[in-house]
């Protein structure tokens, strides 16, 4: 058995008697029901947080290429920007 840490929280008078009614649908104990609610919570902002972290990167890339000089000419047709490899980059 994994060792565990004692925590004592304050929960609602709802999420008490959910947690409760959860026990005897489930047969599983009020901490191991506890322990998994939390898993999944700290999962989920783990998630979020990855996830800002990229979009932040995105909105680097696309302030970058904002403040970047267009070329001299603009081409007129799709031709054109496949011949001048504007595309290679990426």
């Amino acid at each position: 058995m994994a060792v565990k840490i004692r925590k004592q929280v304050y929960i609602e008078p709802d999420q008490e008697r959910r947690l409760k009614k959860l026990t005897k649908q489930t047969g599983m104990t009020e901490a191991e029901i506890i322990r998994k609610a939390l898993d999944l919570q700290l999962h989920e902002i783990e998630v979020q947080r990855r996830a800002s972290s990229g979009w932040a990167a995105i909105e680097e890339f696309i302030n970058k290429r904002m403040t970047k000089a267009p070329s001299a000419e603009p081409a007129s047709n799709r031709e054109e920007l496949y011949d001048r490899k504007v595309f290679s980059r990426y």
